[in-house]
């Protein structure tokens, strides 16, 4: 076992490598949802300018193949706009949250309604005491994988829903298709 300066600078090495691990893992998160919602938002605006503004919808026989794309495509829409929400925690630290250090001070949503006078009360008792700053950004660590977990899981039904519809609509017309040929 290291001295006590070499096992802090390793724990720090862990915090901070954990810290930018989780925040490349929000970013990509948050740019793969915006790329679902662009893609589904452009392939909507498409098929309802194209089939849709047509005169010959309510007469066309691929109205069943259409309606099930339109309400994929609305589906995955719905679910990468909720995926690329931000998530908010906005419960406020307590007095007794800065005291024994249970509360997030190092998340804007647990501290915006301190004022400042509270808020640096509050850091300062954080800063005399290390073992709370690690807990402090463990518990900050956490609690942004608890928001990473339900941005993906929102971000794979967006892509299960995409490729689901698409499939779905293709193989629709193409039995369509076969009917209206024969």
């Amino acid at each position: 076992m290291g001295t006590y300066g070499e096992a802090k600078k390793v724990r720090e090495t862990v915090y901070r490598t954990s810290y930018q691990t989780q925040l490349e893992l929000v970013s990509m998160v948050n740019l793969k949802a915006n790329i679902m919602l662009g893609l589904t938002s452009f392939l909507l605006s498409v098929v309802v300018a194209v089939f849709l503004g047509s005169a010959a919808a309510s007469e066309s026989d691929y109205v069943w193949a259409v309606l099930l794309l339109l309400l994929s495509m609305m589906v995955a829409l719905i679910l990468s706009v909720l995926a690329a929400r931000p998530d908010l925690n906005t419960k406020p630290v307590s007095g007794e949250d800065r005291e024994v250090g249970t509360g997030n001070l190092l998340f804007f949503g647990n501290v915006q309604h301190l004022n400042l006078a509270q808020y640096e009360a509050a850091m300062t008792h954080l800063m005399h005491n290390y073992d709370l700053i690690y807990e402090q950004m463990a518990r900050d660590i956490h609690s942004m994988g608890t928001v990473l977990q339900r941005k993906y899981r929102l971000l794979y039904a967006s892509y299960w829903a995409f490729t689901f519809g698409l499939t779905a609509a293709l193989a629709v017309l193409i039995v369509q298709f076969s009917i209206a040929l024969t």
